[in-house]
């Protein structure tokens, strides 16, 4: 958890954690883009630009509601 940010509640640990946010695999997405002849260049944009929370505990998505 980065020193500036606050714990999130995890719906599934049941409390207070830590996050992170996971980095995107961009050799992993080339590669995908490659086998569909481009047509997962938008998806992977979007994977890029998304920053997602993930619990440090369960490693499952976060939601700030």
């Amino acid at each position: 958890m980065d020193n500036n940010d606050k714990p999130i509640y995890c719906s599934t640990c049941k409390k207070q954690v830590g996050w992170h946010f996971k980095r995107v695999n961009h050799r992993t997405q080339f590669l995908i883009a490659l086998v569909t002849l481009g047509m997962w260049i938008p998806m992977w944009i979007g994977l890029t630009l998304m920053k997602i929370k993930y619990c440090d505990l369960c490693q499952s998505p976060l939601s700030e509601d």
